[in-house]
């Protein structure tokens, strides 16, 4: 319920943000990263022919939401790779496929801004970005809850050491946020499903300490603040 709210109050989430940027497609990319991942697990536990055809399903539509969508498989073969997995891994790559092409066919159906394109984008922000932001955005993105996961790090980290492929979503998230736009929090909050589940976890195993009213109060406070919940208007 906590992680509900913070997706729901959070300023840059799809709730309240569209009232303030109604063209962005972050909403819908958001529901099939979290739908793929769900069917990346029951993919990783039974490699049948059934799941594999919903996942790369997914990924194709997830695409064409948003071209970022392809950063689930790619994790998905990653975590295969580690699982010396071919059968997974084969599932992964077919979705890996899937969503090139479908990318290429929206390319190919829509009128895209010519003259402004990945490498450019990159180049532009990797000369006027503060290299600072890479540790402040985490904070930005989700709160200072997120120090509740630095205080349990050696948890954390031992779970993430068996779900590699989790890891690699926010890295991967990271590096696109620094080098995709401005909207750098906007963009980092694509590993929310990770992150949350992080926090969750760290919240579950410190829930003693965080019923201190001093400590509560404290995170509480920062919490609402970082989340701009007294802006009508982010």
């Amino acid at each position: 319920l906590l992680m509900v709210a913070a997706y729901a109050l959070q300023w840059h989430g799809p709730i309240r943000f569209v009232f303030y940027y109604p063209a962005y497609v972050d909403p819908l990319f958001k529901v099939f990263v979290l739908a793929g991942l769900l069917a990346g697990e029951r993919l990783r536990s039974r490699p049948a022919l059934a799941a594999g055809l919903w996942y790369v399903t997914l990924t194709v539509l997830g695409t064409l939401a948003r071209e970022t969508m392809l950063m689930v498989p790619a994790i998905g073969l990653f975590a295969g790779f580690v699982a010396r997995s071919a059968k997974v891994m084969s599932w992964h790559a077919v979705a890996i496929g899937a969503g090139v092409i479908a990318f290429l066919a929206a390319r190919l159906a829509t009128n895209a801004r010519r003259g402004y394109g990945f490498l450019d984008a990159i180049l532009l922000h990797l000369a006027n970005k503060p290299i600072e932001s890479v540790l402040l955005v985490w904070f930005i993105a989700f709160g200072p809850m997120l120090a509740i996961v630095c205080f349990d790090w050696r948890a954390t980290l031992q779970f993430l050491r068996q779900r590699l492929d989790l890891a690699a979503l926010p890295l991967l998230c990271i590096v696109l946020a620094y080098v995709g736009g401005h909207d750098t929090e906007r963009y980092l909050f694509w590993a929310m499903p990770v992150m949350y589940l992080l926090i969750g976890r760290s919240i579950e195993r410190h829930r003693a300490i965080l019923r201190a009213p001093a400590i509560a109060g404290v995170v509480l406070a920062g919490q609402l603040l970082a989340q701009r919940v007294f802006w009508a208007v982010p």
